[in-house]
């Protein structure tokens, strides 16, 4: 099951013209806030973060039966759905082309405009998108909840000065880089499969030995091994060669979701 819910969203994400609907948008950052009226310091880290996981997890493995198969896969969707905030790549390559067209600013200035777009896109898709799809094939609906609200829960102010505090500040808040970083990672090594093996592994070595490496630094070196952007290269912008980078840079997003279904394949066999 867990196979064809990374493929539906896969397909949804990289076909649906348009973000995906997200049900709950308030509701970690309100489960945070009325624990945090009642609890500090390690009690609410493993009430706020912990627990749910553990429940959301526990009641997807209880009820995944044949009669209650349906049941399970809806529990599976909505978790997905509240956590996971995908922007949409026919969407933005569709605004990249008509505004490439008009061309209403200068060539070269536009591609450099262009370039941050993608750059951006392609740190949405693994923050918000592909490493909830990993923790979901690892450690089912749970993983993807322990992932949603470790974030929410590093991106509040939660140091006041107590010791205990500072703890959890220090060692807790650290844990969702690593985690979406794993997934960063894992596209290196996918690229370099569906790419060129003999330029994108060493990068993928690399990228394994030194996380200090931003995200988004990591992702453009993987896509520029495969797509060098030409008019970076020559300092020259040329629609038609512009149009082409495009159309080849929005393919291979494409081919690197297929890859990550053919993972979640492997991942769903080996399990």
């Amino acid at each position: 099951m867990e196979f064809f819910v990374v493929l539906l969203f896969l397909l949804a994400v990289r076909y649906w013209w348009g973000e995906l609907p997200r049900l709950g948008r308030g509701l970690l950052p309100r489960w945070l806030g009325v624990v945090k009226a009642q609890l500090n310091g390690v009690p609410f880290y493993l009430v706020a973060v912990i627990l749910p996981a553990f429940c959301v997890g526990y009641l997807a493995e209880a009820l995944e039966t044949e009669v209650l198969g349906l049941l399970t896969l809806m529990i599976h969707i909505t978790v997905l759905i509240i956590a996971v905030q995908a922007p949409s790549t026919e969407q933005l390559f569709d605004e990249l082309l008509i505004a490439v067209r008009q061309k209403q600013t200068e060539g070269v200035t536009l591609a450099a405009d262009q370039k941050a777009q993608i750059k951006n896109l392609l740190v949405c898709l693994h923050h918000d998108f592909l490493g909830y799809l990993l923790w979901y094939l690892l450690l089912g609906p749970g993983g993807v909840m322990f992932l949603a609200l470790q974030k929410q829960f590093e991106g509040q102010e939660i140091n006041n000065g107590n010791g205990e505090q500072d703890f959890i500040s220090s060692y807790y808040a650290r844990l969702s880089p690593w985690l979406v970083g794993l997934g960063v990672r894992l596209s290196l090594l996918l690229l370099a499969i569906v790419g060129s093996f003999r330029e994108g592994w060493p990068l993928f070595l690399k990228s394994l030995k030194d996380w200090t490496i931003t995200d988004a630094d990591l992702l453009v070196a993987g896509f520029d091994l495969l797509l060098p952007d030409v008019a970076a290269l020559d300092g020259a912008f040329r629609v038609e060669e512009h149009i082409t980078w495009l159309d080849e840079y929005e393919a291979l997003i494409g081919r690197l979701f297929f890859a990550w279904a053919g993972l979640a394949a492997l991942i769903v066999v080996v399990s």
